[in-house]
C-alpha cells in the first residue's frame, strides 16, 4: 500500500504522526504503530493513568522511520516557559494614575500646587506689591484649578480601570498559583479561578457556601482585593467633595484713615464745633454706619409696661426697618460691645489682615445731693465750669416757667489730656456734675443733682475678613504688633509700622499724657469725649452761651408761619444741640429753637433746653445715660476725623493710616478632612500593596499559560478528553472535577531530556528546562 493511501483507524485508538524518508507526513493508528515499531506502550500507560495526562500544547511524537530502513528519531519541537510582564506593567501604570489623582486632590485640598498658600503671602520689602496690584496672583490659582480638573478626570479613569486591572493581575497570578499547588488541589478549584469567581457574585457565593469544593486561599484573597477596590472609589466620592474659596486677586489700598498718633496733640479747635453739630442733627433711630458691634443684634423692638407707674419703657432696638446689620443709637445698652471706628461697620478686608482704631465710651448716671456737688468748681483753673440762669420777663400762659438755673462742672485737672499715644489698650474715665433748678408756674420748683461718668476704652482691633469669619476682632490688649503675619499689608508710618511680625517685631511706643494746648480746659485740643460733650453743651459757642452773651441777636420779633398746614406755628431756625439725643419712648422733647415774642421767646428757648435735660435726668428709663453715651461716640468721631482749615488749607490732623483689602476671586478646590485622608490613605495603601504583590507574584515563575482563561481551560480539557464530555448534566453534581487533580506540573519528573506539561504532573515546572511544544 502506498504511503498516501494509509487508512485511518476507527474507534478511540490514539493517532500518531510519523515522517517517511521523503518527508511525507503520515497518520497511523495505535495498532499499526505497535506492529511496526512497538511504541504504543507509553500511550497505553497514559490511558490507564488519567491524573497524568499530557497537555495538547505539548504532544508526544512517535518514532520516525522509513519502511524497510532503520528508524531515525527526529528532534522534537520544544521551548522554555516564559513570563509575561504585561500584567505587572498594567498594574504599575494603574498605581501611577491612582497615586497621582489621590495625591493631587489631597494637596489641593489644603495648598495650591503652583504657590505656597491659598491665602495672601506678602513680603515686607514690598517686592510682590506691584504684581499683586496688577492681578498677577490670579494666574497661579488658575493653574491650580487646571490641576484639579485633570486630577478629577484621572480619578474617574482610575475608577473605571479598577476592576479590569485587578482581574488581569489575579488571572496572571492564578496561572502561577495552580502550578505551585500540592496533591490536594482539585480541578474544580482550578475551574473556579478560571471562571474568575472573584468578579461574579453568583460564583463567589457558591464558592463561599461550598468552601471545600470551590474556594481557596487565593480566591479569598482575590475576592477581598476586588471588594476593597470596589468600595475605595465610592468612599472617595462620598468623603471627597469640592468647595469654592476666595483666593488672592487684586490688592486695593484706601488712605485717609486716622492712626492714634495722628490725632494726639495736633492743635485742632474745630472738633467741638463738629461734635455740637452732630449732637443737633443725629437721629437716634436711623442706622449709623460707624457704629460697630461684635455680634448680631435683634431689631425686634419691644415695649415694657410698668403697671405700678403706668409708664412704658423702650426695651429694644427700633431698627427692624433697616435690617439686622444696621444698628442705631436707639438703645446702645442692648448692643454687644458697641464701639466707634472710622470705617463703616460693613467693611471687610477679604483676604488681607488689617487693623484699625476703635473707641468705646459708655455713660452712667448717679443721683447725688447738693452736698456731693464739687465745691472746687469755679470759672478759674483747669477745671471746667459753666452756669446759666434766667427769669421770665413776663408771666403768661405762653411762658413754660418762671426761672431756670443749670450748672455744669468737671473738676480736677482738665488741662491734662486723657489720651495716650499708643496702639495698646488704654482706659480712662471722666466725670461731669450737673445741677438743675426750674421754677414752674403751677407747681413750684424742681431741683436735681446728678453725676455723669463716661468710661472710655481705646485700642485697635482686627477688621472683618475671611479668616475671622467676617466678624470684628476683639480689642487687642497690646496692639496689633506681633499679631500681623504674611497676610498683613503694612499700615502706619515708617516710625510706627504694622507689618509682618515674623520678620519684624516692634512695640508701640508708649508716650506720656499729652499736655493741654492751653491752661483753660475749654480751649484744649486733646479733650476726652465727656469734656468735649460738656463744652458743646455749655461752653463757648453753645446755645446757652451765645444767647447769654448776645441776647439782642436772639430776641427779635419773628413772625409765625402764615400759610399752609403749619400756619400759626413758630418758625424753627435750628435744632437745639443734645436735646434730640434725649428722645425715648416715654419722653419726646421739643428739639426746635424758635425766635418769637422777643425776650419772652429767648427765655422760652433757654428754659426748653434746661427743662429737657432735667426731665430726662429725673426719669429712670435709661434715656439720659443713652444720650451721653451717644454724645461721647459723636465726640470721639469729631476728635479723630475733624481737620482744621486755615487759608483754604487743612491743618492739624493729617491721617497717615491706610487700609488695604482684596475681596478675592472664586476658586474651586477639593474638600476633605485630614482624618479622612489618613483613613482612606491606609485603605489605599493596603489595596495597592496587595495588588502590586499579586502582580509581582505573577512574574516570579515561568508559566505554562500567561492567563488562567478559556484558552488555558481548553488545553486542560483536551488533555482530559475521555473524562469530560459534552453530555447533558449538572456540572456541580459531577464528581470528576473533585477527583481530578487541578495543579499543573511536569509529568516527566525531570527524567527526560524534555519536560511535558501535564495536569497533575508531579514535578515542578522549571524556567531553565525546555518543554515539548506545539
Amino acid at each position: 500500500m502506498a504511503s498516501d493511501d494509509l487508512a485511518v483507524p476507527k474507534g478511540n485508538s490514539q493517532l500518531h504522526h510519523y515522517v517517511s524518508k521523503d518527508n511525507t507526513q503520515h497518520i497511523i493508528s495505535e495498532e499499526t504503530s505497535s506492529r511496526v515499531s512497538g511504541v504504543s506502550d507509553h500511550e497505553d500507560q497514559l490511558d490507564r493513568a488519567p491524573f497524568i495526562a499530557v497537555s495538547p500544547i505539548q504532544q508526544s511524537h512517535g518514532p520516525t522511520f522509513t519502511p524497510g530502513r532503520t528508524t531515525e528519531k527526529p528532534k522534537p519541537r520544544s521551548q522554555k516557559l516564559t513570563t509575561s510582564y504585561i500584567p505587572l506593567l498594567a498594574v504599575l501604570g494603574y498605581i501611577g494614575l491612582f497615586l497621582f489623582a489621590w495625591i493631587v486632590l489631597c494637596l489641593l485640598a489644603y495648598k495650591p500646587i503652583t504657590t505656597k498658600s491659598y491665602g495672601v503671602l506678602l513680603s515686607n520689602d514690598g517686592s510682590s506689591d506691584q504684581d499683586y496690584r496688577d492681578g498677577g496672583y490670579r494666574t497661579m490659582y488658575k493653574q491650580s484649578e487646571r490641576w484639579f480638573r485633570a486630577a478629577r478626570v484621572i480619578h474617574v479613569v482610575v475608577a473605571v480601570l479598577t476592576l479590569p486591572v485587578v482581574s488581569i493581575a489575579c488571572a496572571a497570578a492564578a496561572a502561577v498559583y495552580v502550578q505551585r499547588r500540592g496533591s490536594k488541589w482539585t480541578l474544580r478549584q482550578t475551574m473556579a479561578l478560571a471562571d474568575r469567581a472573584w468578579q461574579s457574585p453568583t460564583l463567589a457565593a457558591r464558592a463561599l457556601v461550598s468552601f471545600k469544593r470551590y474556594a481557596s486561599v487565593f480566591l479569598l484573597m482575590a475576592l477581598a482585593l476586588n471588594a476593597l477596590g470596589l468600595i475605595l472609589l465610592p468612599l472617595q466620592s462620598v468623603f471627597l467633595s469640592s468647595r469654592v474659596i476666595k483666593t488672592p486677586n487684586q490688592l486695593v489700598t484706601t488712605g485717609g484713615v486716622t492712626d492714634i498718633f495722628d490725632a494726639i496733640d495736633t492743635g485742632r479747635r474745630s472738633a467741638v464745633v463738629a461734635a455740637r453739630a452732630a449732637m443737633a442733627s443725629t437721629n437716634l433711630y436711623a442706622p449709623y454706619s460707624r457704629l460697630w458691634t461684635r455680634s448680631k443684634i435683634s431689631c425686634s423692638g419691644t415695649v415694657q409696661y410698668d403697671e405700678s407707674t403706668s409708664t412704658k419703657t423702650w426695651m429694644g432696638l427700633p431698627c427692624s426697618g433697616y435690617g439686622p446689620t444696621a444698628p442705631t443709637f436707639g438703645n446702645m445698652s442692648l448692643l454687644s460691645d458697641p464701639f466707634w471706628a472710622q470705617l463703616p461697620a460693613s467693611t471687610s478686608t477679604g483676604l488681607i489682615r488689617q487693623f484699625s482704631l476703635r473707641v468705646n465710651s459708655t455713660a452712667t448716671k448717679q443721683v447725688i445731693t447738693a452736698a456731693d456737688f464739687p465745691a472746687a468748681c469755679s470759672p478759674s483753673g483747669n477745671s471746667f465750669f459753666a452756669t446759666y440762669s434766667g427769669n421770665s420777663p413776663t408771666i403768661n400762659q405762653d411762658v413754660p416757667g418762671t426761672n431756670y438755673s443749670v450748672s455744669a462742672c468737671m473738676p480736677y485737672n482738665q488741662g491734662m489730656s486723657p489720651w495716650k499715644a499708643t496702639r495698646a489698650r488704654q482706659d480712662f474715665y471722666e466725670e461731669l456734675y450737673l445741677s438743675f433748678s426750674l421754677g414752674r408756674q403751677s407747681s413750684g420748683s424742681d431741683t436735681g443733682y446728678y453725676k455723669i461718668r463716661v468710661n472710655t476704652t481705646a485700642g485697635y482691633f482686627e477688621l472683618p475678613n475671611y479668616m475671622n469669619g467676617q466678624v470684628a476682632g476683639p480689642l487687642l490688649a497690646n496692639g496689633p504688633n506681633g499679631l500681623c503675619g504674611p497676610d498683613c499689608y503694612e499700615q502706619g508710618t515708617s516710625k510706627n509700622p504694622i507689618k509682618n511680625s515674623s520678620l519684624l517685631r516692634r512695640a508701640s511706643p508708649i508716650v506720656g499724657n499729652m499736655s493741654a494746648n492751653s491752661l483753660t480746659a475749654e480751649f484744649k485740643s486733646n479733650t476726652g469725649p465727656l469734656l468735649m460733650t460738656a463744652i458743646a453743651m455749655f461752653g463757648n459757642g453753645s446755645m446757652l452761651s451765645t444767647r447769654a452773651l448776645h441776647p439782642d441777636s436772639y430776641s427779635d420779633n419773628y413772625t409765625k408761619v402764615e400759610t399752609g398746614d403749619l400756619a400759626g406755628a413758630d418758625l424753627c431756625y435750628e435744632r437745639i444741640p443734645f436735646v434730640p439725643l434725649l428722645s425715648r419712648y416715654t419722653y419726646m422733647p421739643d428739639t426746635c429753637a424758635t425766635l418769637t415774642n422777643g425776650d419772652t421767646g429767648l427765655f422760652s428757648q433757654q428754659y426748653k433746653m434746661v427743662d429737657a435735660l432735667y426731665s430726662s435726668a429725673s426719669a429712670e428709663d435709661g434715656g439720659f445715660e443713652n444720650a451721653f453715651t451717644v454724645a461721647a461716640v459723636l465726640a470721639n468721631e469729631a476728635y479723630f476725623t475733624t481737620t482744621d482749615t486755615t487759608g483754604g488749607l487743612a491743618t492739624g490732623l493729617t491721617p497717615s493710616f491706610s487700609v488695604s483689602y482684596d475681596m478675592g476671586a472664586d476658586t474651586t478646590i477639593p474638600a476633605i478632612s485630614k482624618s479622612t485622608i489618613i483613613a482612606l490613605s491606609v485603605l489605599m495603601a493596603i489595596f495597592l500593596a496587595a495588588l502590586l504583590a499579586l502582580a509581582v507574584y505573577g512574574t516570579l515563575y515561568p508559566v505554562w499559560t500567561h492567563q488562567l482563561d478559556s484558552w488555558a481551560m481548553l488545553r486542560i480539557g483536551a488533555s482530559l478528553a475521555e473524562s469530560a464530555t459534552l453530555r447533558a448534566g449538572d456540572a456541580s453534581k459531577s464528581s470528576i472535577p473533585d477527583e481530578t487533580p487541578g495543579w499543573i506540573g511536569d509529568s516527566t519528573q525531570g527524567e527526560s531530556q524534555y519536560g511535558e506539561v501535564a495536569v497533575g504532573g508531579s514535578g515542578r515546572l522549571n524556567k531553565r528546562r525546555a518543554y515539548l511544544s506545539i
